[in-house]
């Protein structure tokens, strides 16, 4: 005889029947069954250990990105219409991204050079002497998944330009935003190249700048 008890009790054939191997170590990992990030990367071929690693960097991204706008929001905002550029400048620099993995990035990309074949677009500035120009990029990674970046301006581009962050980890879900800023300290014109690059692909800009 079957009680009304006994049709509420989960066995544990049934409770395999109903949860894999891979759910339930996504639910030890997390605490919950709901990690669509982490499910997503593992149904596009990514192992479970390396998917739920990126998930959590992502979170903790996020929460830091929260965290940097609050305290840019509430302690530095009021002042900003009064800073001089350079101050300005200073607070954008904290809006950086942490890098996911720790090795040498000149080893792993080589010196910096331009991909002259496959220019992206021409940046233009125009400032007056010891003033500041800036310009926004967003960029997405190229590929799934997370990749370490290097933002660089090539040997032969003046002092006077200078890239933000100038490394990091590039998302393919989410934009990071790079700040190319142009400070000339004489008349004239100034130009050169900006680098993007990961392991697996590089973006190339010609950047101009002028006092006229």
């Amino acid at each position: 005889m079957v009680t009304k008890t006994d049709q509420n009790v989960v066995r544990p054939d049934e409770f395999k029947a109903k949860t894999t191997s891979r759910e339930r170590s996504a639910r030890n990992a997390w605490g919950s069954g709901d990690s669509t990030y982490s499910d997503k990367l593992r149904d596009e071929g990514l192992d479970t250990q390396k998917a739920q690693r990126l998930e959590n960097w992502q979170k903790q991204q996020e929460v830091l990105r929260e965290r940097k706008k609050a305290r840019y929001e509430t302690d530095e905002f009021d002042s900003i219409d009064e800073a001089p550029a350079d101050e300005d400048w200073r607070m954008l620099k904290k809006f950086g991204v942490e890098r996911n993995q720790d090795f040498d990035l000149e080893e792993a990309f080589g010196p910096v050079s331009p991909d002259l074949e496959d220019l992206q677009d021409t940046i233009e500035l125009h400032t007056n002497v010891n003033s500041v120009a800036f310009q926004s990029l967003n960029l997405k990674n190229m590929y799934m998944g997370f990749a370490d970046f290097r933002a660089a301006l090539s040997s032969d581009t003046s002092l006077e330009w200078t890239i933000e962050p100038e490394e990091g980890a590039i998302s393919k879900s989410e934009e990071t935003e790079f700040i190319l800023r142009f400070k000339p300290s004489t008349p004239g014109v100034s130009e050169g190249y900006l680098i993007v690059e990961t392991e697996d692909w590089k973006k190339t800009w010609k950047v101009i700048g002028n006092t006229a």
